[in-house]
């Protein structure tokens, strides 16, 4: 009795997780590239259609589980949906020739110019291959399920702009219609414990970053420390690349705005998100930082070293310096228009008080 009591709590819970998932992916079937193991690729199909199986052959069958709740929610994910993500998900791969077009081999990467940084270093050659689970799944399925001929529903990115705030993790997704279905993870609340050199070397950079996406600024393990990061650096330790400060505690979000604050080394760092339009602005309260040197970066961009840059889109960091306390705003992939925001008008909305969403809110339009 209590097996199928945990049982019952675990699907539950894993109905409402399901629910989510279709708001990670871009209109044209790319997932956000979060956390470890991503060489797997589609095998984060799976618990999707092993959750659509149990509910369509053991849970709302006759002698079947019946519980008082669907473990593949269709009315908040619908079976066309699943069918469509299904499709424009293994032809992301495809499309990426991640899959050889020719010999059907199956590549570690992301492309087939994907270093080896982009794994893990327990991936070998092999591990891939854990993506053909879906294979087995859709295997289960009778020849006349529902899957197999219901039509093909928009994911939430094909739909216009969203936000949607999943407080547990402390993720927003966001949705950009202007730029053809993109979708980033904004990280106010989940990160890897980085203390043992382990976590460090291989997750810090895909776990502890501010923001995420379906297309930009694939996470490597040796990629900078900067990219989507804050780092605050004691101007005298020169051999060190200093302290890394990632989301942590107390996530928050309203309307356009997500905020985190993060206690590390003596260090108080609260920092809000805010966004608009396409852009990120983020700004850092840091208290103790007295002397220290504040560094943080926007997505990568995929060049060679050699390539130049060419863009009519600005970067701009602005520190602000107040007695005792730091205020580094900086506006990632920033249109020129941004550049009109008056500094004095910043410097009033958050000298009287705590840094909080209302007073930045209050900047709306400005």
């Amino acid at each position: 009795a209590t097996r199928a009591r945990v049982a019952k709590e675990i699907l539950r819970e894993i109905s409402d997780w399901v629910a989510d998932q279709q708001w990670f992916f871009d209109d044209a079937g790319a997932h956000i590239e979060f956390g470890r193991s991503t060489a797997y690729k589609y095998a984060r199909l799976v618990s999707l259609l092993l959750a659509y199986y149990l509910e369509n052959y053991h849970n709302s069958v006759p002698g079947g589980w019946n519980y008082d709740f669907s473990i593949f929610p269709e009315s908040r994910f619908s079976v066309g949906q699943l069918r469509a993500l299904i499709r424009l998900h293994l032809n992301h791969y495809l499309r990426n020739e991640a899959i050889d077009p020719d010999t059907f081999r199956m590549g570690r990467g992301q492309t087939p110019d994907s270093g080896g940084q982009t794994d893990e270093p327990y991936i070998a050659a092999g591990s891939v291959y854990w993506a053909q689970h879906v294979f087995a799944v859709l295997w289960l399925l009778d020849d006349d399920d529902p899957l197999w001929s219901e039509p093909e529903q928009d994911l939430p990115a094909a739909g216009g702009d969203f936000e949607r705030w999943l407080p547990v993790p402390g993720f927003l997704l966001r949705g950009r219609s202007q730029t053809a279905g993109h979708v980033e993870l904004i990280n106010v609340g989940n990160w890897i414990d980085v203390s043992n050199s382990e976590n460090y070397n291989r997750y810090i950079n895909k776990y502890n970053k501010f923001s995420y996406s379906t297309r930009l600024g694939w996470i490597t393990r040796s990629g900078s420390l900067l990219d989507q990061a804050l780092m605050v650096n004691n101007s005298l330790r020169v051999e060190s690349e200093g302290d890394f400060y990632r989301p942590n505690i107390w996530p928050e979000y309203a309307q356009g705005v997500a905020r985190s604050v993060a206690e590390i080394g003596g260090r108080r760092v609260s920092t809000l998100i805010f966004m608009e339009g396409d852009a990120q602005i983020r700004l850092h309260r840091i208290v103790g930082s007295a002397g220290a040197q504040l560094r943080e970066g926007a997505y990568a961009l995929g060049r060679d070293i050699n390539e130049m840059v060419a863009t009519n889109q600005v970067l701009i960091g602005v520190i602000l310096r107040v007695v005792g306390v730091q205020y580094c705003l900086k506006m990632s992939w920033v249109t020129a228009k941004f550049i009109q925001f008056p500094e004095q008008a910043i410097i009033r909305a958050i000298l009287p008080g705590q840094l909080d969403i209302v007073a930045w809110q209050a900047l709306r339009g400005r």
